[in-house]
């Protein structure tokens, strides 16, 4: 590279990274620039200083995107958009959001994992009473004993985690959907704003063929396609996910 290339590019450089703070800064360092350069015999120098600032004025505008989009970590991702397919695939795309709000809003309760995929994982841990009967022989003949015995045993919060699922197929249309729908409430919080003003408290759903007796202590919300959501009663105001 000859030494005037060397500077041009060392100029565009400049340019680009102290002397543009801002869009109007920018308009006014690139006309000056190509402006001196336009004065000067060596047309191709120009032409090589103009696509080293091009260049560098798009791998800046790449690093600034890049900067300003917000990290999702790739396990919560996948787990939030299985959790949307398997609740929800069939549903409208009100139900696919409001599931995966459900989701999200639990991750910021304290009844629940702090993460998408500690919710989507976690079990109701219940003591299930089982009657135990043993008989015991004698001379004076044989005795019956009842005995009460409690187990534990996990429910799980997401029922498809406690049934044997097939991945879903990569060209899926309603897998494509539940990833861009999680992709896009994990990454931008102003996303579906009417959808999560509306179930911004909302914690559980359950199938609108069942009543659940839990489903009477809680707040009905709405029926979306072939689910029902429900937020705690006299839930106090909280900041929205």
């Amino acid at each position: 590279m000859s030494i005037t290339r060397k500077v041009l590019a060392l100029v565009a450089v400049y340019a680009l990274t102290v002397m543009a703070p801002g869009h109007a800064e920018e308009v006014k360092v690139e006309q000056n620039f190509y402006k001196k350069i336009e004065a000067t015999e060596d047309t191709s120098s120009y032409s090589y200083s103009r696509q080293m600032y091009d260049n560098a004025a798009g791998k800046i505008a790449t690093v600034v995107d890049a900067v300003s989009t917000p990290l999702i970590n790739p396990k919560e991702l996948a787990c939030l958009a299985r959790n949307i397919f398997f609740e929800a695939a069939n549903e409208p795309e009100e139900g696919m959001v409001a599931v995966g709000l459900v989701t999200l809003n639990r991750t910021t309760d304290g009844r629940f994992k702090s993460t998408v995929c500690g919710v989507v994982e976690q079990k109701l841990v219940l003591d299930v009473p089982k009657t135990q009967i043993t008989t015991r022989k004698s001379v004076w003949g044989d005795k019956t004993e009842k005995q009460t015995i409690w187990s534990k045993i996990g429910i799980c919060q997401f029922s498809w985690r406690c049934m044997f699922v097939k991945d879903p197929k990569s060209q899926d249309e309603r897998w494509l959907a539940s990833q861009r729908i999680a992709q896009e409430l994990l990454a931008d919080r102003d996303s579906y704003s009417e959808w999560r003003s509306k179930y911004a408290h909302a914690l559980y759903f359950h199938s609108a063929g069942i009543r659940p007796g839990w489903a009477y202590q809680k707040e009905f919300i709405a029926r979306i396609g072939g689910h029902k959501f429900y937020e705690e009663r006299q839930q106090v105001a909280q900041t929205k996910y």
